[in-house]
C-alpha cells in the first residue's frame, strides 16, 4: 500500500532538505528504485550520504510526526550522489518543485 504525502508534508521535507544541504539537495518525484518493479515513490537527491543524518535531524525538528511516519528508507548510488527514497510513500509533483 502506497501512502500519498500531502503538499504540506512535501514542503516540510523540502525545507528540511534545504537546511540540511545548504540548498544543494533536490526533491525527486516518481522514483522507481531497486525491486520496485515500476512502482514509483518519493525521494530526495543528495550530494553526500552524510547529508542523510542532517536531513533526519532537520525533519525531526520541523515535523516530528512525519519524520517518524516515513519509516524505512532506501538509498541508491547515482555515481555523483545518492538518492534516498521511501518505497511506501509517494507524492504528486508540486508545481514549484518540478
Amino acid at each position: 500500500m502506497t501512502i500519498m504525502l500531502t503538499e504540506d508534508e512535501v514542503r516540510d521535507i523540502d525545507s528540511a532538505l534545504s537546511y540540511a544541504t545548504g540548498g544543494e539537495g533536490q526533491v525527486y518525484f516518481g522514483y522507481s528504485g531497486r525491486g520496485m518493479y515500476g512502482a514509483t515513490c518519493f525521494g530526495v537527491s543528495l550530494d553526500r550520504s552524510s547529508d542523510l543524518l542532517a536531513l533526519g535531524v532537520e525533519l525531526a525538528c520541523i515535523n516530528p510526526e512525519l519524520a517518524q511516519a516515513l519509516g524505512d528508507m532506501r538509498t541508491d548510488d547515482l555515481g555523483l550522489g545518492i538518492i534516498a527514497y521511501w518505497p511506501d510513500h509517494d507524492a504528486e509533483c508540486i508545481e514549484q518543485m518540478c
